[in-house]
């Protein structure tokens, strides 16, 4: 299928889905499918916004 988009690459493509996945709640041996190291897992990823927030909440819940 073609797409008219010169400006993205397959790499993009990787790039949005390990973001979605991380969000998602993947674990890092799930995220490091296809990659020989932990850091190039990790290279392609974001944060997503809000999500720092997010974590502070289910954090504070584990708080007794």
């Amino acid at each position: 299928m073609a797409v008219d988009r010169p400006d993205l690459r397959f790499y993009d493509l990787r790039h949005t889905g390990n973001t979605h996945a991380a969000v998602a709640g993947a674990t890092l041996k799930e995220l490091m499918d296809g990659h020989t190291t932990a850091a190039m897992a990790m290279r392609p990823q974001h944060v997503a916004e809000g999500r720092d927030i997010a974590l502070a909440e289910r954090m504070s819940g584990l708080v007794l």
